[in-house]
């Protein structure tokens, strides 16, 4: 068994592996980062067979890791620990001091195990709005990228603009009475991003995602203000997952968090 990078035609293979309710689009992953130096996938192959996969995105200081996952049969015997151990090694040498993911319940002793710590509780909602949505939401223009990307850095305390870029363009901004963004949803963005600066911008984008096209929200257990509103809308709680980290803290802000992007970068 070894593990290199991942050819192009073990994509479809690769997706294979990933369980459907994570939701991940590998091929869709690949169009986009394939080339981008921030993106890293690897995979595990016995026999020129693929039997595990896993990737790593690098925002220069913090870093992601996702989609970690082994064939079956090939579970309990290190597989997954090595890959993991590989991304790590890759991020540290890249520069980064902060290494993020989200561990599922099975997943979460393996990480343990190299160092990672808990940082919050995820919790995981479905369900649809059709009530009244209050305040000035409009498509995101061009001019204003800078705001939205500096929103977003305010609240994940991470730069990834490189990412972000090519989601603007399908995204909407929440305008407060004077007329300033206070916070953005961007439906192409893994399940649909909401970052919020304060409770009213991120309850009503809240909102106005779910009753727009968009069933499911991940939020941390300390947003007591869009877990309070989706548990009056009667949303229901269908899962729940811990975000971890290896290395620094990078400071963020779960309360500003109306809905995170996607397992694999944040």
């Amino acid at each position: 068994m070894k593990i290199r990078k991942i050819n192009k035609n073990e994509i479809k293979y690769a997706q294979d592996l990933l369980p459907a309710n994570w939701d991940s689009n590998l091929e869709e992953l690949f169009s986009k980062h394939g080339n981008e130096g921030v993106f890293h996938p690897l995979a595990a192959v016995k026999n020129d067979t693929l039997i595990g996969y896993g990737n790593a995105f690098i925002f220069g200081k913090t870093a992601w890791l996702g989609n970690i996952n082994v064939e079956r049969e090939f579970r309990r015997h290190g597989i997954g620990i090595e890959i993991t151990a590989q991304l790590l090694q890759h991020c540290f040498r890249s520069g980064a001091t902060s290494i993020n993911l989200i561990a599922t319940e099975a997943g979460e002793p393996l990480y343990r195990k190299l160092g990672f710590v808990e940082d919050t509780l995820y919790l995981f909602y479905t369900g649809w709005y059709d009530g009244d949505i209050q305040g000035r939401i409009e498509k995101i223009e061009k001019r204003d990228r800078c705001r939205v990307l500096e929103i977003n850095h305010h609240v994940t305390g991470e730069v990834k603009d490189s990412v972000l870029h090519e989601y603007l363009t399908s995204g909407y901004k929440y305008l407060d009475d004077d007329n300033k963004i206070t916070g953005f949803y961007l439906p192409g963005y893994g399940n649909g991003m909401v970052l919020a600066m304060d409770d009213v911008s991120g309850r009503e984008l809240l909102k106005f995602k779910h009753h727009k096209n968009q069933t499911m929200s991940v939020l941390s257990e300390e947003n007591e203000s869009g877990v309070s509103l989706l548990e009056e809308l009667n949303f229901r709680k269908v899962s729940k997952s811990k975000r971890m980290y290896l290395g620094e803290y990078t400071p963020w802000l779960p309360q500003n968090t109306f809905s995170r992007g996607t397992t694999y970068a944040g």
